[in-house]
């Protein structure tokens, strides 16, 4: 063989394994080469935000079984209970990240999300935030999503809600979290700007028992409505001593504040509250009625609309993951791309900041159920 040829067929064998190594390297890795992919949940387990947490993980579990009995197991959650405090979220946020490995995660509160949010985006892994409220979440980076309505439209709605209804002046309790802030700014910025009038504000701490002096305050005021941003357990136990010291007043809320764990708790005290949601109990979409049939088997008891979100969540992140398997970017891109899909809660699809769009409803309690308000 002459030298000539030799160095012919080196070039050649070079070539083909320079190639290779592109090719292989540069595709997405398949779920078949990986196995099982990881998903770490940070959720509020225990604590005043459990409800919001349980009824998550609820849907996070019936969508989890169907993406795995469909496929053979693709899908492997872990769960860790942040209780809706920033500084456990970050400990279960590196746990997961360093011993766990995972590359997704699904995150909820608006605390536990922000603080996670700037390692997330340093580490180049996907964060999907359910049930956040807060604005700061938009500019949070490329690689934070989230499934949720947005806090800016809901408090733009309630108040042409208010105006229309003639209702030019009003009190506000407001919870002192990254929530309550934000609906409080956005309500009141676009309350005002509509003629509206902010006639007090009472801020209570997260976590509160004792809401009586706050309560008296506005008693004082004879107020036709009352505007509440409260978490689900704290709003029960509001409408509970609203009762007990003689207030006849309407109450109206975000969907951030009701749940049937609320339900339960503030019993007849919740009869009439009005508050916007993402959820239509009237919803006639095929996914909606399959999910709400589903968990009702499932679990026994009423579905709370944090179950559909959760459940939505999973499936849209199934999509993808099926898609790109560990390959992040790939899932960044994939997830920027979706703009339809179908989900128990509406159709989902995320803007250029990792937003979604929802439609938003207005509902009330009516003996005991969860209504459209024009009923």
């Amino acid at each position: 063989m002459s030298k000539t040829y030799k160095w012919i067929l080196a070039i050649i064998v070079i070539a083909l394994v320079v190639l290779g190594v592109w090719y292989y390297g540069s595709k997405p890795t398949t779920l078949a080469e990986t196995g099982p992919i990881k998903i770490g949940a940070i959720l509020p387990l225990t604590g005043n935000n459990s409800s919001t947490g349980e009824a998550i993980r609820e849907g996070l579990d019936i969508a989890l079984g169907e993406i795995n009995s469909k496929k053979g197991q693709t899908i492997e959650m872990i769960y860790e209970d942040s209780q809706g405090d920033s500084v456990l979220a970050i400990s279960a946020y590196n746990k997961l990240r360093n011993i766990d490995g995972v590359n997704y995660f699904v995150v909820s509160i608006s605390g536990p999300v922000l603080a996670i949010a700037p390692q997330a985006e340093k580490d180049k892994v996907i964060l999907l935030a359910l049930g956040t409220a807060s604005p700061k979440v938009t500019t949070a980076g490329d690689y934070i999503f989230r499934h949720n309505l947005l806090p800016q439209e809901e408090a733009q709605k309630i108040a042409k809600y208010l105006i229309d209804q003639g209702i030019k002046k009003i009190p506000v309790l407001v919870v002192k979290a990254e929530a309550g802030q934000s609906y409080y700014d956005f309500f009141k910025k676009e309350y005002e700007t509509l003629g509206g009038e902010i006639m007090m504000t009472e801020w209570y701490e997260k976590g509160a028992k004792d809401y009586r002096t706050n309560l008296q305050k506005i008693k004082t005021l004879k107020a036709q409505l009352v505007l509440a941003f409260s978490y689900p357990q704290e709003l029960a136990l509001i409408l509970n001593q609203a009762k007990e010291n003689k207030m006849t007043n309407r109450w109206f809320t975000t969907y951030a504040g009701v749940d049937p764990k609320m339900l339960e708790v503030a019993g007849q005290n919740a009869e009439g509250i009005i508050f916007t949601h993402y959820f239509n109990p009237d919803s006639g979409r095929p996914e909606f009625l399959k999910f709400k049939d589903v968990y009702a088997q499932t679990y026994n008891k009423t579905m709370p609309p944090y179950a559909a979100m959760g459940y939505d969540s999973l499936k849209v992140m199934s999509l993808v993951i099926t898609k790109c398997a560990k390959d992040v970017e790939c899932t960044k891109m994939a997830l920027y791309a979706i703009k339809d899909f179908a989900g128990a809660t509406g159709s989902i699809g995320f803007d250029l900041n990792g937003d979604t769009r929802k439609e938003i409803y207005f509902l009330t309690i009516k003996n005991g159920q969860f209504v459209p308000l024009e009923k």
